[in-house]
């Protein structure tokens, strides 16, 4: 998808916003999805567009669920391609932005949507970015930022037989903290996840049969091999980064993803040595953005960690934190670079995972103070092992020289009587009794 910084000649009309939903059979999942775009609908002048991919005979009652939220609904022969199908409601859109979502995906809470569109601020931005969480299972999922608002002009458009997409997003760019809940990996049996993959991976051949070499069908295929096959992705990143039809385009934000694809899979299939080596290549061989140095600090990080080489360990986290900060306070470019799963490296369960490889590195190399510091960083809320945070943290005090420091920490959770009252000072820690 280009980007553009130019002023457009954008549609203009009574509605807002369109959304447009494609519709299958996902009985499960679809009125729960509907249901959380109601208020949206309510409180912004729009429309929903359903386009039904599987006819009224195969439906297996989605689309009588559908009806009783639009009349707008329109068949397509499925032709195993998505942008087709989605620019069936492109074609019969009135709203000045167009939003899409699937029949598998319930967003958390559409509040920050509605103020966007009710205020001046949606005429600030010219396309949009939201969190989507792809569920592996019940608990575990990959969080990914992906652009699904474009305030529309004439030539608006989806292309990508799959991982279907708008052919021009304009900036700025608004990146919301919405957050969608995306179901359709969720699957009973590994047969029916590997299916689903085979056939991803049969329509991303299909669109670079048909439409000839491109970076986004490279970084697409990759990414769709990374986890059933990563000898396979492998293979395909290493044969891909030396298409010199692409070699001008490594710089931007797609480039930067497959450099740090390689290295990613290299961490997946585990040796050591091999992984130090790609980190090497790649930084002799490749200008990094931002982004793409931050998510090859957090993986050489977790990678070392686990060998224990606590030494780089320590010396990529301290890297990562410094990327951290300096993307957190460029949010144009933060956001124009953490496309796709990179932005993931950003947020709070992978910022707890460097934060903690760097308190128990800070530790060993016997820098307690600095280790505080981290572990003071950790976020109970992205910890799956509190008996894991409550002894590091315990034993890091234990092992501050900086006696304040200490006694500072534990006033955070004892009542200040406990320092002052003779009767209560005996019940806090001996290691606050005697210092």
């Amino acid at each position: 998808m280009e980007l553009r910084r130019v002023d457009p000649e954008f549609i203009k009309s009574d509605i807002k916003l369109t959304i447009g939903i494609l519709v299958s059979n996902q009985i499960k999942y679809i009125r729960r999805g509907l249901e959380a775009i109601k208020p949206l609908l309510e409180a912004v002048p729009s429309e929903l567009i359903a386009v039904d991919t599987v006819g009224e005979e195969k439906s297996d009652g989605s689309l009588k669920v559908v009806k009783e939220y639009t009349d707008k609904i329109y068949h397509f022969d499925w032709i195993d391609d998505f942008a087709a199908a989605r620019n069936v409601a492109m074609d019969h859109a009135k709203g000045e932005w167009f939003m899409f979502f699937d029949d598998d995906e319930v967003f958390d809470d559409v509040t920050e949507l509605i103020g966007f569109f009710k205020t001046e601020e949606c005429e600030k931005y010219y396309s949009g970015s939201y969190f989507v969480a792809n569920y592996r299972d019940e608990e575990h999922y990959q969080k990914d930022v992906v652009t699904r608002l474009i305030r529309r002009t004439g030539d608006t458009r989806f292309e990508g037989r799959i991982h279907e997409h708008f052919n021009i997003a304009y900036s700025p760019e608004k990146q919301f903290n919405t957050f969608v809940h995306h179901y359709g990996y969720m699957f009973l049996t590994k047969e029916q996840f590997e299916e689903k993959n085979r056939r991803n991976l049969r329509l991303l051949e299909k669109e670079l049969e048909a439409n000839g070499r491109s970076l986004e069908l490279y970084v697409h295929i990759v990414q769709q091999l990374m986890v059933p096959d990563p000898k396979k992705a492998l293979e395909r990143c290493n044969e891909y980064l030396a298409d010199p039809d692409i070699q001008t385009e490594l710089d931007t934000p797609l480039g930067q993803w497959l450099i740090t694809a390689k290295l990613r899979i290299t961490v997946i299939l585990g040796n050591y040595r091999d992984i130090l080596e790609c980190e090497k290549q790649i930084k002799e061989n490749y200008g990094l953005s931002e982004a793409a140095r931050l998510v090859t600090d957090h993986r050489v990080a977790f990678a070392a960690f686990r060998e224990q080489d606590i030494k780089t360990a320590l010396d990529r986290a301290r890297d990562y934190f410094k990327q951290y900060e300096w993307l957190k306070s460029h949010e144009d470019e933060r956001i124009r670079q953490a496309i796709i799963d990179m932005a993931s490296f950003l947020n709070g369960e992978r910022l707890y995972i460097v934060t903690r490889i760097a308190a128990v590195s800070e530790l060993a190399e016997g820098t307690a103070e600095n280790a505080y510091a981290f572990v003071t960083g950790l976020d109970p809320e992205f910890c799956e092992d509190f008996e894991d945070l409550r002894n590091l943290t315990e034993y890091t005090v234990g092992k501050l020289k900086d006696k304040e420091k200490l006694l500072d920490h534990y006033r955070r959770f004892y009542r200040e009587e406990f320092f002052t009252d003779p009767g209560l000072f005996k019940f806090l820690p001996d290691r606050v009794r005697n210092a």
